[in-house]
Order: structure tokens, then sequence, then C-alpha cells
């Protein structure tokens, strides 16, 4: 019911039984409440307006970011592929000049070889012989490989690692050169490479160090790896960058690796480092 008619109403209600001041102190009463009431919903309808407009100024707000958002992800997937793209680039040149630092170690290497070759005594030139019981000698050579026949990698390696033990560095590491060329898929790949690396660890150190680093990057399922890499930590602690024999180490007393004598080795030495 409107305040007006409930107004009215009071004043006829009482216009029977009051006195006319009575009765204008009730409609003015009456008034004062009406325009009160009447205030109370013009602030209310003001609030409302001003939600409302905050609401739309908000949701431009988000469209804006929204949109704005969209624009940034695309630029950033943009310059996403072509940084992806620049990393390939840089890999692939990387990869070249990986190989074509391998192919100039090799050739220099392979010098190397022939000066050392050349002062060796017929003990150490290829084919090799042994000296069996009783003075005789027997030659080393791989069974009918005079007849053409490409020798297994495991005959290789065999007779390699035997020049090897026997202190043939150089005959040993032709040996091993050869698997490498004869059989470049063989699972005896990385010990060869391995043997290389012995190979060298007297004469040259530095390109021990680098054979040892192809095993322990290359292979790492072969039973080479854990040897190259403990390898790898003695040199660097010997030379005093610790950090780097650290990492080494922790690698091989990786959980992989337990069982093997290296394994071992590497945790002791994890333990001596400060």
């Amino acid at each position: 019911m409107p305040l007006r008619r409930v107004a009215l109403l009071a004043v006829l209600g009482l216009g029977a039984c009051a006195t006319p001041g009575q009765v204008r102190r009730v409609e003015t009463q009456v008034a004062v409440l009406q325009r009160e009431h009447e205030r109370r919903d013009s602030a209310r309808a003001d609030e409302l307006s001003r939600i409302i407009a905050m609401q739309g100024r908000i949701i431009d707000s988000l469209a804006a970011v929204t949109t704005t958002l969209g624009l940034v992800k695309g630029e950033l997937s943009g310059e996403f592929v072509e940084v992806r793209r620049q990393l390939l680039t840089v890999q692939t040149l990387q990869g070249q000049s990986q190989a074509r630092l391998s192919e100039l170690r090799t050739q220099l290497e392979a010098r190397q070889d022939a000066l050392e070759t050349a002062g060796n005594t017929a003990q150490d030139s290829v084919p090799t012989t042994s000296r069996a019981p009783g003075g005789t000698t027997t030659p080393v050579t791989t069974p009918a490989e005079g007849a053409g026949v490409v020798p297994s990698a495991d005959q290789i390696f065999a007779q390699s690692q035997a020049q090897l033990n026997r202190g043939s560095a150089a005959t040993a590491r032709a040996g091993f050169r050869e698997l490498l060329r004869l059989h470049p898929l063989s699972p005896r790949v990385a010990d060869a490479m391995f043997g290389i690396g012995q190979s060298f660890e007297a004469s040259q150190p530095d390109s021990a160090l680098a054979y040892f680093r192809d095993v322990a990057q290359n292979f790492p399922e072969s039973d080479r790896t854990p040897q190259a890499m403990f390898k790898l930590g003695d040199a660097a602690q010997r030379a005093g960058d610790l950090a780097a024999a650290r990492q080494w180490f922790t690698r091989v007393a990786a959980e992989r690796y337990r069982g093997t004598s290296e394994h071992d080795l590497a945790v002791a030495r994890l333990r001596q480092l400060p």
C-alpha cells in the first residue's frame, strides 16, 4: 500500500478523535518520511547505475586484456618458432664443427701414429708377431685376413686389446681404428673408442680424454661408459676442477651403474671431495 494512502488513512482514523494541530503534525511527519523514502530510492538508483557502469568498464577491460593476451601469445609463439629455428641452425653448425674437428683430430692422430710406428721395433709393426713358448714366433694377423675375408669385430678387438696389454699402443690404436672402419655399427664400437683413449693416456692425455668423453656422451648403455666417466672425473680432480670431478663421479654413482667397480669408487671419491 503506498505511503501516501497509509498516511491518509491514518489522518482519517485520527481525524475523529484528534485536534487539527495533531493532524497537521502527523501530516508533516508523513511528508518527511515520504521525502526520506524518495531520497533513499534515488540514492539506491544512483548506486545501481554506478555499479552497472563499473561492470561495463570491467567487461570492456577484460575484453581488452583478452585481446592483448591473444596478441602477446601470437607474438611469443612466433618468437618461439624463430628461436627454435635458430637453435636448430646452431646445433647443425655445431655438429658440422664437431665433425670437422673430429676429422682434423683423426688426421693429426694418424700422422702421430705413423711417426710412432716408424720408430717402433719390428715387434710393434703390422702385422706383428708374438713369441710363443720355446722361442718361436706366431703371427697375430687375423685369420683369413690375407684371403680377403673381413675379420669380425670381436677378432679385431681381441687382437688390438692384446697389443694394448703388451704396451704396443700405436699398434693397438691402429687395430681399434680398423674396427671402427670395418664395423661402424658393431656393439664393439664403444670398446674400440675406449681402447683408443687408453692408447693415448701415456702420450697424449688430452686426446685420451676426448675419446673417453665421446664414449660417455654417445654410448650410455655400454659397459665402458662408467669406466670412461670415472676416468674423466679422476682427470678433473687431478687438474683441480672439483666441480667437473663431482659431476662425473655423481653420474657414475647413479643407481644404473650399481654393481660396477667404478660405482663404488665414485661413491668413495664423492665422500672425499670437499
